[in-house]
């Protein structure tokens, strides 16, 4: 007798049964920053659009766009890419996933929405036969994982479309969720890594702003306009009006021109200088923390950094790009081929998505390295040449297991050695 999945039944034919949706707005996670009592998370608005933010989902989306996918098997305890027919069709969904955009522009969305929320969401497209025909990304405010027994275990989504106030039930085989750990206070999310620095996000839009507005301003804070206590006539409200209109077009397009005043009055400061606020300063240090959430130097983006020189700039570069970047892709890979991998047939514990980085140009002087390496280590007779195949990403036979170098030679010297002792002897009976 089959074993009645009352779960599935329940998702398929009660979906308003699915958890309940987040109190503060849908598909929203909020985090309450600690010892506050402002949203900090409402002040700082949409994430991407701050401008250091901007700039280092700009650099990740360049950096990675060299990379390729592919699909490898196991075999024994090591990886080897494969060409099966399967993985091909794999690999060309991945590259053309629908009609709108290529592969790397899915990438970049996935990018967007794990960097600033920690989760990222693909819709898989289906043919009338049910078979995964393209992938779509969607933002992760519109999907809301859902469950109908235990917190942790997600048993399926809704998903509010854009220009559309009607949810829609989504099965959890037809959604790919990408999320960057765990969230402690609900499991069922991945856990933004801008989540602990959104005051600084805010502070550092702030200080764009009031640049700005000293900018507009012909580089001073706004003054307060007051009647001369010596004027024997005060100026009219009118008057007052009138100075008022000429100082806001002395700040729009007559910045620079010399402004005569219908009456006698006096200006005072109202607010700080941006040398006695220290602004540079003070922004440098918000660029620093986001830079650092995100995972890498200042310098990396173009900003100010505290330790920015030519000699370490190649290596903060280098640094991001093996400490942030690379571990970020590969998470995609994994959690991405666990829930695409079945659609095509392909065991995900056989199988596995991955990266080709052989064309990404600022890896080339360590991968020039890497093969310097494997090469010293083969010659020195280290590792075997299937084992060196491995390491350099090439397709090892297994006649290359137990295959040294260093024997090589010998047995290469060998045979000549007995040769001259052969001719040494048959000289020596010729005597």
């Amino acid at each position: 007798m089959a074993k009645l999945d009352l779960r599935g039944v329940l998702l398929r034919t009660f979906p308003t049964l699915f958890g309940t949706r987040p109190a503060t707005g849908y598909g929203i996670r909020r985090y309450w920053q600690p010892g506050a009592k402002i949203d900090y998370q409402a002040q700082a608005g949409n994430l991407w659009l701050n401008g250091v933010v901007a700039s280092g989902l700009n650099w990740m989306g360049r950096a990675s766009s060299e990379a390729d996918w592919r699909v490898e098997r196991r075999i024994g305890s090591g990886w080897e890419p494969t060409e099966e027919p399967a993985a091909m069709d794999l690999l060309g969904l991945l590259d053309n996933p629908n009609p709108w955009y290529d592969g790397q522009t899915l990438i970049r969305g996935l990018m967007t929405s794990d960097v600033c929320a920690g989760d990222g969401y693909f819709l898989k497209g289906r043919d009338n036969g049910g078979r995964m025909v393209g992938l779509v990304w969607v933002p992760h405010w519109r999907v809301h994982p859902v469950t109908l027994y235990q917190d942790s275990l997600i048993d399926g989504y809704e998903y509010r479309p854009a220009f559309s106030g009607e949810i829609k039930p989504i099965n959890r085989e037809d959604i790919v969720h990408v999320r960057d750990g765990i969230n402690p206070e609900d499991t069922r999310y991945g856990l933004s890594r801008l989540a602990g620095e959104i005051r600084r996000v805010v502070a550092d839009n702030e200080w764009s702003t009031w640049q700005a507005a000293l900018a507009l301003n012909s580089g001073s804070p706004g003054p307060i306009i007051s009647p001369k206590a010596s004027d024997a006539n005060p100026p009219t409200p009118d008057q007052l009006a009138a100075v008022n209109d000429i100082w806001k077009q002395r700040r729009a397009d007559a910045r620079g021109e010399s402004m005569t005043l219908p009456v006698a009055v006096e200006f005072f400061r109202d607010s700080w200088s941006p040398a006695e606020l220290r602004l540079d300063e003070l922004s440098r240090a918000d660029v620093t923390r986001i830079c650092a959430a995100m995972g890498f130097d200042p310098m990396v983006l173009g900003h100010e950094s505290a330790s920015k020189t030519y000699s370490n700039l190649e290596e903060a570069l280098d640094a991001a790009g093996n400490m942030t970047l690379l571990p970020n892709l590969n998470r995609y890979a994994l959690q991405i081929g666990r829930q695409v991998l079945p659609e095509f047939g392909l065991d995900p514990r056989k199988y596995r998505l991955s990266w080709d980085t052989s064309r990404v140009s600022w890896l080339r002087d360590e991968t020039n390295e890497l093969h310097d390496r494997v090469r010293k280590n083969y010659s020195s007779g280290v590792i075997d040449r299937y084992t060196a195949k491995e390491q350099l990403g090439l397709k090892p036979e297994p006649s290359d297991r137990g295959v040294y170098a260093n024997e090589l030679r010998r047995q290469a010297v060998v045979p000549d050695a007995r040769t001259f002792i052969a001719e040494m002897a048959a000289r020596t009976r010729a005597r």
